[in-house]
């Protein structure tokens, strides 16, 4: 049994037949060429149970790895990868997940972690039987730290200074040949390298233009005045090497004047509750949860209280101003409801304790 949503969901559920018990996953690992019925439960309020497998509809986000008919017979297909087959029911929505993977002509061979990432890369790779790629070459290498952290190609006296230490290079790669799972050896250069770049004018010049534009520091809706605020804000705060964590807070839980006080202008070019909660959870938490709005999210696990939970931070944000600036505070609490259950909705983040309970270090860029 896939259980998806929140107990109050018509549909949480989708049993697959021939199955003995109940089985609760959050991924199936597929076959190619594979028929596999679907079957729907719908739970309703009165604590009843409906088969509505044949009054439900059917869709895929990747009909070339797996496709669904309207019968809800998920079919897969000579191609890899991973597929997600929505289901839908009077409003609400049910996910089954399939993953396809590839066949591995040898054995998976799992790189060293540097950090939590690379551990979250492997699993991913490892559950597509996809093997990690070896490390690249020192030039490619050259042109894409320049290019990644400042923006620009090296010189061509950078780029003969970056490579003219052949045997240190090959004898990393020498050592990866013979050892596979030291391929991706830190090479000391490289790290060196990257110290370097970090350090340099262009690196705060590179990223404070890209913050500007994710931020939409634009001189027509924030006007001069607010435009220079928050772009010096911003230049000052990469320059100084912020924590992410103080540097979203300050954005976030800014009050004040908007021709002062930088990151107040966010609340200039985001006017609406709905629209501050989900441009800042996509902005900060890499999640997207418009489609929460007006129901459970299609392919994830966000529902319509979640949405509006998130609404519940911005709902008491009080704007005062002009067309030339704006002062920003935090008003008297304001109820939320949910629109379509009617109900109050208190303000919560997404996950329990996501972002409120951490391990109590601020996390600069790693050097």
């Amino acid at each position: 049994m896939l259980r998806q949503g929140k107990p109050s969901c018509p549909v949480q559920c989708i049993q697959e037949r021939g199955q003995k018990g109940v089985v609760r996953v959050k991924h199936r690992f597929g076959e190619d060429h594979l028929n596999q019925p679907l079957q729907v439960t719908a739970f309703l309020s009165d604590g009843s149970r409906q088969d509505v497998t044949a009054m439900a509809n059917y869709s895929s986000n990747a009909p070339p790895i797996a496709d669904v008919n309207e019968r809800g017979i998920v079919q897969t297909h000579d191609v890899a990868g991973e597929a997600a087959v929505m289901v839908s029911y009077l409003g609400r929505v049910a996910v089954s997940r399939l993953v396809i993977p590839q066949q591995l002509a040898t054995p998976f061979v799992r790189p060293p972690e540097h950090n939590f990432i690379d551990g979250l890369v492997w699993d991913k790779l490892k559950q597509l039987g996809i093997q990690p790629s070896e490390p690249c070459s020192d030039e490619e290498f050259l042109r894409r730290v320049y290019l990644d952290v400042i923006g620009t190609l090296p010189t061509p006296e950078e780029a003969r200074k970056f490579l003219i230490d052949e045997v240190r290079s090959d004898r990393i790669h020498a050592v990866a040949a013979q050892d596979p799972m030291n391929r991706v050896t830190t090479n000391d250069k490289r790290a060196r390298l990257v110290n370097e770049l970090l350090d340099r004018p262009e690196f705060v010049d590179y990223w404070s233009l890209k913050w500007a534009d994710i931020l939409r520091v634009d001189r027509q809706q924030l006007k001069a005045k607010g435009a220079y605020a928050f772009y010096e804000w911003l230049r000052a705060s990469i320059r100084e090497n912020k924590p992410y964590d103080q540097f979203v807070r300050e954005i976030v839980a800014a009050q004040g004047s908007s021709e002062r006080v930088g990151p107040v202008n966010l609340y200039r070019v985001i006017s609406t509750p709905e629209q501050l909660a989900s441009t800042t959870s996509q902005l900060f938490l890499g999640v997207r949860i418009q489609c929460a709005q007006c129901h459970h999210h299609p392919f994830d696990k966000w529902s319509q209280d979640d949405f509006y939970g998130m609404v519940g931070f911005f709902n008491r944000v009080q704007r005062r101003g002009d067309g030339e600036g704006i002062d920003v505070s935090v008003g008297p609490p304001a109820e939320v409801r949910n629109p379509r259950s009617g109900k109050a909705v208190p303000p919560h983040p997404l996950e329990e304790g996501f972002g409120v309970q951490g391990s109590g270090r601020s996390q600069q860029r790693n050097r």
